[in-house]
């Protein structure tokens, strides 16, 4: 016969690195990292590569975990590029064009002048040979230029168009949240942006 006469279990050590409890958040951690990874949209490649978990005990019976992203187009690409920024995808205007009330045509003034026939250049210094006409001009500091790069030509426009939110974060929690049962149907906190 055998009798057992006292278990005595320290639970705090399931909480410090290498315990039960501290492994089960670490491993979450990774899965989490490893869907928002995979879930993220890729052009570069750095809003990926930004994208990284901790584990870590704090108090004495608590575990935090954290997946954070740290490119900088981060928010851009969860929240969407419309105007406001916030919402669905809209236009982006130039900074002066905004501040005009973002009508692209204050992009544009008509002014009295002359054409260059070989590089089609505007001036209002007098060229021989061509006629004092009106043209529609581009004002200074009114427009963004963008390219040429590996997505496509140079652009000068006074207004491109946003994105639409893409919460790439969201879906990587709901994906976790398959192999993880305890977490379905929770909402993580978030520090900076809410889910």
């Amino acid at each position: 016969m055998a009798s057992l006469g006292a278990v005595v279990i320290f639970d705090e050590l399931l909480y410090k690195p290498g315990g039960q409890v501290h492994r089960w958040m670490t491993l979450l951690c990774e899965h989490f990292e490893g869907h928002a990874q995979r879930s993220a949209p890729t052009r570069s490649g750095a809003l990926r590569a930004g994208i990284w978990s901790h584990a870590e005990p704090f108090g004495v019976k608590q575990m935090r975990g954290t997946i954070a992203s740290e490119a900088e187009h981060t928010m851009y690409v969860l929240r969407g590029t419309g105007y406001p920024v916030r919402g669905r995808g809209g236009q982006i205007f130039a900074r002066r064009v905004w501040a005009a009330g973002g009508d692209p045509e204050s992009a544009y003034t008509t002014l009295w002048g002359y054409r260059d026939p070989q590089t089609g250049t505007f001036s209002r210094k007098k060229i021989a040979g061509v006629r004092r006409e009106q043209h529609v001009v581009r004002k200074k500091g009114f427009f963004m230029k963008f390219g040429p790069d590996e997505y496509g030509p140079k652009v000068i426009s006074p207004v491109v168009s946003g994105q639409e939110p893409n919460n790439f974060l969201f879906e990587a929690w709901r994906l976790t949240g398959r192999t993880h049962p305890s977490i379905r149907g929770l909402a993580p906190t978030a520090s900076i942006a809410e889910f």
